[in-house]
């Protein structure tokens, strides 16, 4: 998934399909996309038929699964050129927040934007390769009146990637999709996690970093 994570953008979900009345085709399309039969839908309901496919079928054709993809839009018909998925993980975020409890490992933050009726974010991780899947991710919530607030716990597996060299890490990309129903009524949201940045003495260190959403 390497070639399709560093293409995420916090702007990601301006439409694309608004503009297909004026052209024909577009190359290297990033899109939340659901599993309907044969096809993928978009969030905006566009049905998007698959023409070519550089993934494989059987990878990626599990009915109502949810991705990231990267395709090629070759007509007004929306046939597409699937170049690579991202399956994204549906979670729930829950109001049991205690910060004694909060896990502080970093994340890179890469995708953010509301669409299909989901929170969608986007992250890329440090890890040790051999960890394989053992990092977790978790996602708790405070609401104040209109204001939300979205605290994510990331628990890796030991990694420290301030101080292990490059050779020792890997980067693995994730998406996770919180179902916007299921949280308070907002008109401000804000996330909160652990980064690694750089302080004023140029040493690299993690802290935590806040970003509004709208």
């Amino acid at each position: 998934m390497k070639k399709l994570i560093p293409l995420l953008v916090a702007s990601l979900f301006a439409c694309w399909s608004c503009n297909m009345k004026d052209t024909y085709t577009q190359t290297n399309v990033q899109d939340m996309v659901t599993v309907v039969g044969d096809q993928l839908v978009n969030d905006s309901g566009y049905t998007l038929n698959v023409v070519e496919d550089a993934v494989g079928a059987k990878k990626w054709k599990v009915e109502g699964a949810r991705y990231y993809a990267l395709f090629d839009i070759l007509n007004r018909s929306l046939d597409i050129r699937l170049k690579d998925v991202l399956r994204a993980n549906i979670v729930e975020a829950t109001d049991e927040y205690n910060p004694d409890d909060y896990a502080k490992d970093p994340v890179e933050f890469s995708l953010q934007g509301f669409s299909g009726g989901y929170l969608n974010l986007g992250f890329n991780i440090t890890k040790d390769p051999a960890s394989n899947n053992a990092h977790i991710f978790r996602f708790h919530y405070k609401s104040e009146q209109e204001h939300l607030t979205i605290y994510i716990e990331h628990e890796g597996n030991g990694e420290d990637p301030v101080h292990m060299p490059d050779v020792e890490l890997s980067t693995e990309g994730r998406v996770y999709c919180i179902p916007v129903k299921d949280i308070p009524n907002f008109t401000w949201v804000t996330l909160v996690m652990n980064v690694v940045t750089t302080d004023s003495t140029g040493e690299e260190v993690i802290e935590e970093q806040i970003i509004d959403l709208r």
